[in-house]
């Protein structure tokens, strides 16, 4: 840091240790010491705007974006019968649909519980631009807006980032987590653009979750000509239609 210039913040700085709520204390930081300061570990840090929590549960991030989100959707439905139904969906692009979509990569492997309190904030989204009562059935508006649910679209943005690493569009810390598979004899599956696995019997909660083993999962679930996909924009009109037909057919 010194060779960079740039200066610890002691009021600003944090420290979080993630493991299972299962772990015992004797297993647990107690305090960390940086320079001259001790800094004891934090149950919650923020970064980069994202709620992060020592048990990896982002229970609070998922709160704040539906606190936030509903509030917005509460403002645009005041002024809803001055707005066309384009006008409508714009506002709820800015003000819901970003923050669902706003690093929701990380919220892979969540339990189903948060990801339907997300899924009643799109839900809510799509009936307030079709003037729908609460009672009426959603998956109807869902696919005639073309909104890809929410748990699609957290796999829509994991491939994505996936795609984009496998044509050398990603950060190289990015690359490193992934490696493309590679048989020693000359095999069919060569010639696929598969991934290879990480090995080892990973927990629900925290392995099957981190990237570098969900997203070759999820890349070699994909049809062939989706992951030989020449540019991006082709890549995402041909998972979305994919992903759409598996949530709504």
């Amino acid at each position: 840091m010194k060779t960079n210039m740039l200066v610890l913040n002691d009021d600003k700085t944090e420290v979080i240790q993630f493991s299972s709520r299962l772990r015992t204390d004797a297993e647990k930081l107690t305090s960390l010491k940086i320079g001259d300061l001790d800094i004891t570990p934090s149950l919650s840090v923020r970064n980069l705007g994202v709620d992060l929590q020592n048990d990896g549960s982002m229970s609070n991030y998922i709160n704040h974006i539906c606190r936030t989100g509903f509030f917005s959707l509460y403002r645009i439905g005041k002024i809803r019968k001055l707005l066309d139904r384009t006008c409508t969906e714009r506002l709820i692009h800015a003000f819901v649909t970003s923050r669902l979509d706003y690093c929701n990569s990380l919220l892979y492997g969540i339990p189903k519980c948060q990801i339907n309190r997300l899924q009643s904030l799109q839900n809510a989204a799509a009936r307030l631009a079709y003037c729908k009562r609460k009672s009426d059935h959603i998956t109807p508006v869902l696919n005639d807006l073309h909104w890809l649910p929410v748990d699609a679209r957290i796999k829509f943005k994991i491939l994505l980032i996936t795609y984009k690493i496998i044509n050398c569009m990603a950060p190289l810390y990015l690359s490193e987590l992934i490696s493309m598979y590679s048989p020693k004899r000359c095999l069919r599956s060569a010639e696929k653009m598969l991934l290879v696995k990480p090995r080892g019997d990973f927990n629900k909660t925290y392995g099957q979750r981190a990237f570098s083993v969900c997203a070759p999962s999820l890349w070699n679930s994909l049809p062939l000509e989706i992951r030989i996909s020449q540019t991006t924009d082709n890549f995402k009109s041909s998972l979305k239609t994919y992903l759409f037909k598996q949530y709504f057919y």
